[in-house]
């Protein structure tokens, strides 16, 4: 017996102990639980009767249209519908749970959904490290076939079922299969599966989790260990969601596991279809986590959104809230004297993770980054209370908020030093839920606000009711967004003060508003890639660009499948009738919210039609590449490696998925597809939509731009064909109310002129330049911008900066107006909109000197107008539509700054002057790399780099190669000592040494490699000790001695195997900015 045998086996004592205990805590805690009466079924009856048949049933696809099966009667054949057959699979496996096993389906459900069981902790395990222990049980080595497909699972293999790369527990199998303990089914019941999974979710270390896979090895055959990995990394996906388990287990499930999050409350207390919950049971408890209420988001105006409030003439206040960038959390406080301080704490996120451990269990909690500082922030009287609010990140120097992804850090500092002026947690409290026993959820919002406020103190930068504004009209709420905008703010929230409180509900009673969204057309949205195209030059051998689709309908998938239709595809009639219906709805949609309020409910145990999700279809729309950075293409590359198919027009197996439109008439097709349930969700711009051929949609987006991935999204949760339609439909509906104002306005101005004088426009002209007009200067021929749309100039003197930038002042305004700026001759604005004058200057002057004095305005260099000129073409070129000018740069752009302004700009470039928002040129980055001096760094304290910013920083260009030893295979004279190579900086960011052989490693320098010098040019002449840390030796095939080096290889007495690749592997590397599998690169 091995070590890590034996210490398991003396830990299954104290495990017997402790689960004595614990079941005597269950019984205080449930005394009225269900009791089984017989053995859990064995675990393979999970996959064999229940999760197999299930998707089957979803890869299923109908043979005939739906039959009415009253009209056939109880003895005719029937067709029942996915729907129905997934219902009638799972009701026979609880049917015989409950008469074999008994009542108490928890431990079954703990398998089936367990992402939702929060009593088990996490196991700590991730595909890696799973692959590692199986290999160690197996005994296999990690560089043998299957080793290394476990290891390299992301990877395509070469036999049928490692190809089918991205599915870890199917490669799993795969390696399982060929050297099982066991060929028939185990006979592990469910019970001991999950006995096992609670001392593995234990373990502190791998070393401890080895010995309890073993046993699951030895005790399961393939099939059954494939589906134990697929519950430890809980990605189930049987085609039933825990909706549909919910609702066949019980009709009041989903409602108590909503206020509850509890998942063996929910079969303990509801074991019988008999047992309703009560009222009172179904609201909040203490100490018991609740799935919160949640804003609804519509792209509508803002009209509509204040209708959706439902105003009354009686009652027409809504509440307006600014919209917090920080983490959901609830907070549970009760009285508990046997804890310190005498109260006793409990947080929770949205997704129900428990961060007391972070923010604190009590006021004397020493690791508590929140609660020792909240003691005096309760009312006398207060027992017990249930808070919802926002934590965010604050910062007390800017006296500001912070991003959301610094919170947990803040946390952690926070717990660390207390004292500290650093980045603390804030908790924003929105609302009560209960208060002294008393549940709040069915009072008014109005009334909890009240309760609220009665109830707790606000403790500034620390413990804060988040404030409200009362508002009855919509143009309060568009005043309010202007100063989002203007502080850069994350948007508006909106509320009903006359609503309740409902649980996991997206209520229109809570309206997000964003100011982004409100912009024409200029809407972002969230779609979902369908198809890539290979690029070429730098993204040669990469999917470059993206096809993207929108999610069909439910209702229009079937009306396709059903129909029978012989002038028209199948895929013609689908996209017809998804914009048939589409259209349909939005022009009906204020009927159908009328119709029902007074349609009747559905019946209890009816399955709600929802249940059956989105259909995984989508329609192509657009295709998107411009706006995308190399770590963006190395994230969808990570997250959909192997999921993609070749696109092949004879066998076109995507149309299961995908409707392109009438196949003959597109221009280009994708190179690649992958499933929807495989991909990834983009937000994208675009400057508008148009008609277009080449799509299925039949319209497509102009100019899209890559916005950001949605990694919160999947395609369920992709922008669909009706959303789509409702929006377009929205964005018209608002340049119509627009055009309306615009006109009204006109109309006004009209009028008042009539009352007193009429106006003549006049041309512009410039004082000093015999009247001549700015518009009779002629400007280089091309395209103008927009860049400086809505800012208003003083130009006061001249540019005396060489070449084409030399520009005499009436030139110089002359630019400015062809890009969109405003030109005055005077430091002082002369409207009354109270705009800034952006005053420009490159030598003293009278007047120059007359404002030095004033001291209360920044006087720019021209340098900064063709820097906003010059980069707003760059953008352009990259497909982003939107011009931007440039933060002013302290020693380049600003001629004179008062003291009071001095220190504003400094955040815009780094400690050596290079610009944050701006691209260099080649001879300025020259310069400001002189000014850099040499920094000698201790190796201990590079290892730290990885560790300090993440896994992300191994994808930047020049940390990608970090922990490699390169050697390169290099025949030739012997070099006595290292030479620095040469190499030079050319305008597309490559370097280009002047050897290919010295480019290379250049290039892996940069990249953080380990270069071994050029005095050793055999791997003969390599020291051992140094020879056993290469990873990779780099070789030229038409140079090299291939064969020679692979003997060499092999005679090394050591595990660790270098990589023999091409030097093409670094160059392709560098790029795509990431590290490359070397497969494709193995010298030959």
């Amino acid at each position: 017996m091995s070590d890590d045998e034996s210490m398991y086996d003396e830990s299954r004592h104290e495990d017997a102990l402790s689960r004595v205990d614990f079941q005597k805590h269950l019984d205080k805690q449930y005394p009225n639980r269900p009791r089984n009466r017989g053995k859990t079924l064995p675990f393979h009856t999970l996959f064999e009767d229940l999760f197999n048949p299930l998707i089957d049933n979803r890869q299923k696809k109908p043979t005939a249209a739906a039959v009415n099966r009253r009209k056939v009667g109880p003895d005719g054949q029937s067709n029942l519908s996915p729907s129905e057959r997934r219902r009638a699979i799972i009701e026979r496996y609880i049917a015989r749970w409950r008469k074999e096993v008994g009542p108490d389906f928890f431990p079954a459900f703990r398998l089936i959904i367990p992402d939702k069981d929060r009593e088990r902790g996490v196991y700590g395990l991730k595909e890696k490290i799973i692959a590692k222990l199986l290999i160690k049980i197996m005994k296999i080595d990690k560089n043998s076939e299957d080793g290394y497909s476990l290891l390299n699972w992301k990877q395509p293999g070469q036999t049928a079922a490692s190809r089918m790369a991205g599915d870890f527990a199917g490669r799993c199998y795969e390696a399982l299969s060929k050297r099982p303990m066991r060929v028939e089914v185990g006979d592990m019941t469910i019970e001991e599966v999950n006995e096992l999974l609670d001392k593995l979710s234990a373990a502190p270390r791998e070393e401890n989790q080895l010995p309890i896979l073993a046993e699951f090895y030895k005790r399961m055959n393939a099939e059954e260990l494939m589906w134990l990995i697929r519950v430890i990394l809980k990605q189930m996906k049987v085609g039933a969601t825990e909706k549909t388990f919910f609702h066949l287990w019980h009709p009041d499930a989903e409602s108590l596991f909503n206020v509850s999050s509890n998942l063996r409350r929910v079969c303990w207390e509801l074991y019988s279809p008999e047992i309703r919950l009560q009222d009172e049971e179904a609201g909040v408890m203490l100490m018991q986590c609740f799935q919160p209420m949640l804003a609804q988001f519509k792209q509508e105006s803002l009209k509509k959104v204040v209708e959706a409030l439902r105003p009354t003439p009686e009652d027409p206040e809504f509440w307006i809230e600014e919209k917090l960038d920080g983490e959901r959390i609830q907070m549970h406080m009760v009285t508990d004297e046997g804890h310190p301080g005498g109260k006793r704490f409990q947080f929770w996120s949205r997704k129900a993770k428990d961060y007391t451990y972070l923010y604190g269990s009590g006021f004397q909690d020493p690791n508590g980054a929140l609660t020792p500082h909240i003691q005096n922030c309760f009312v006398d009287g207060v027992e017990n209370i249930i808070l919802d609010g926002e934590m965010i990140t604050w910062d007390p120097n800017e006296k500001a908020p912070v991003p959301f992804g610094t919170l947990k850090t803040a946390a952690l500092a926070e717990q660390r030093n207390p004292f500290a002026q650093g980045h603390r947690p804030v908790f924003r409290i929105f609302d009560i839920l209960l208060l002294n026993d008393q549940p709040l959820t069915r009072y008014t919002l109005r009334d909890r606000r009240k309760a609220l406020a009665a109830s707790v103190r606000s403790e500034l930068e620390r413990f804060e009711i988040h404030e409200y504004t009362v508002a009855t009209e919509v143009e309060d709420v568009e005043d309010l967004l202007r100063k989002v905008v203007a502080e850069a703010s994350e948007g508006l929230v909106l509320k009903n003060p006359r609503s309740m409180y409902r649980l996991d509900d997206r209520s229109g009673d809570w309206q997000k508003v964003k100011p982004e969204y409100m912009d024409g057309f200029g809407e972002e949205l969230d779609c979902l890639i369908i198809g890539g195209f290979y690029g070429s030059g730098r993204r040669g051998g990469s999917l470059s660009s993206f096809l993207c689709g929108l999610r069909a309908s439910n209702k229009a998938v079937r009306m396709a499948s059903q129909s029978q239709s012989q002038s028209q595809s199948q895929s013609q009639r689908w996209r017809q009738q998804a914009l048939a219906q589409s259209q349909s709805q939005s022009q009906s949609s204020q009927r159908q919210q009328t119709q029902s309020q007074s349609q009747p409910q559905a019946e209890p145990g009816a399955e709600p039609s929802e249940h059956e999700g989105p259909v995984e279809n989508f329609i192509s729309f657009f295709k998107v590449g411009g706006g995308m950075t190399a770590n963006d293409y190395a994230t969808i590359r990570h997250a959909t490696d192997g999921k993609w198919h070749p696109w092949d027009s004879r066998r076109p197996s995507a149309k299961d998925y995908i409707d392109m439109g009438n196949l003959s008439l597109l221009k280009e097709r994708p190179d690649m597809w992958i499933k929807p349930s495989d991909s990834l969700v983009v937000q994208v711009k675009a400057a508008q939509v148009t008609a277009s051929e080449d799509y299925g949609f039949g319209k497509t987006l102009r100019f899209p731009r890559f916005m950001r991935l949605r990694r919160d999204k999947d395609w369920k949760t992709a922008l669909s064909v009706n959303e789509f339609e409702d929006l377009q439909v929205m964005a018209e509906d608002k340049e119509k109310e627009k055009a309306m104002r615009v006109d009204q306005q006109r109309k006004e101005k009209r009028k008042a002129r009539a009352g007193g004088y009429a106006s003549r426009k006049k041309p512009l002209t410039v004082a000093g330049y015999n009247a001549r007009d700015v518009n009779s200067v002629k400007l280089p021929e091309g395209p103008q911008g927009t860049v400086f749309e809505g800012l208003t100039f003083y130009i006061m003197t001249e540019s005396s900066l060489p070449g084409d930038q030399k520009k005499t002042k009436l030139e110089l305004e002359a630019l400015v107006k062809a890009n969109g700026g405003k030109i005055i001759q005077t430091a002082t604005p002369t409207s009354q909109d109270h705009e800034t004058v952006i005053c420009i200057a490159s030598r003293r002057t009278v007047k120059v000197a007359s404002l030095e004095k004033r001291g209360d305005q920044e006087i720019v260099k021209p340098t900064w107008i063709f820097d906003c000129i010059d980069q707003a073409k760059r953008d352009f070129s990259r497909g982003y539509a939107e011009e931007m000018v440039v933060p002013f740069e302290p020693e380049r752009h600003l001629y004179f700054a008062p003291d009071k302004m001095r220190g504003r700009y400094e955040d815009s470039v780094d400690e050596y002057g290079d610009s944050f928002a701006r691209d260099v040129s080649e001879e300025e980055l020259k310069e400001i790399m002189a000014k850099m001096g040499i920094v000698d760094i201790e190796e201990e304290e590079k290892e730290r780099v990885p560790d300090l910013f993440g896994v992300e920083f191994l994808n930047m260009k020049g940390f990608m190669f970090h922990g490699l030893v390169l050697f390169f295979d290099q025949p030739g004279p012997v070099v006595q000592k290292d030479e620095v190579q040469p190499f030079r900086l050319d305008t597309e960011t490559t370097f280009t040494p002047t050897t290919a052989t010295a480019s290379s490693q250049a290039l892996a320098r940069f990249a953080s490699a380990t270069v071994l010098p050029r005095r050793y040019t055999t791997l003969s002449s390599i020291p051992s000790d140094l020879r056993r840390t290469i990873t990779h030796i780099i070789a030229h095939p038409s140079i090299s001695n291939l064969a020679d080096l692979r003997r060499q290889v092999s005679r090394w007495e050591t595990r660790k195997i270098p990589r023999i690749v091409a030097r093409e592997w670094i160059e392709a590397c560098w790029k795509e900015g990431t590290r490359l599998d070397e497969e494709a690169y193995i010298a030959r």
